[in-house]
């Protein structure tokens, strides 16, 4: 599973939408997968989002959507998405979430 770099998404995240959610909280998705691939969006939907990629190059985004706050570090409801050949990745990287100790942020 690999964090992809802005630079590296091109148009690998294209057509992939929202599939679940998942409950944790910003701290615990930096401490799982580093820093977000992307920070705010032009249209203020979305406050970050990372782009991962699975070793069969399956996509899978974490993002808020809509959140109730301008700060990313008091989201605690992230969206999962991806497309018809991702479910099976977006179950891994919910359960990667789920196992991560949450330090900061008792959330989860």
């Amino acid at each position: 599973m690999k964090v992809l770099r802005s630079d590296e998404v091109n148009e690998k995240a294209n057509g992939t939408y929202y599939v679940d959610w998942t409950t944790t909280s910003y701290f615990n998705l930096i401490n799982s997968f580093g820093l977000p691939t992307y920070g705010k969006s032009a249209d203020n939907k979305v406050l970050c989002e990372w782009v991962l990629e699975s070793d069969n190059g399956s996509i899978a985004t974490i993002y808020d959507y809509k959140s109730d706050t301008n700060d990313p570090e008091f989201v605690t409801r992230w969206h999962l998405g991806g497309n018809e050949h991702s479910y099976d990745f977006i179950q891994k990287v919910k359960e990667k979430i789920r196992k991560s100790v949450d330090a900061h942020n008792l959330v989860c």
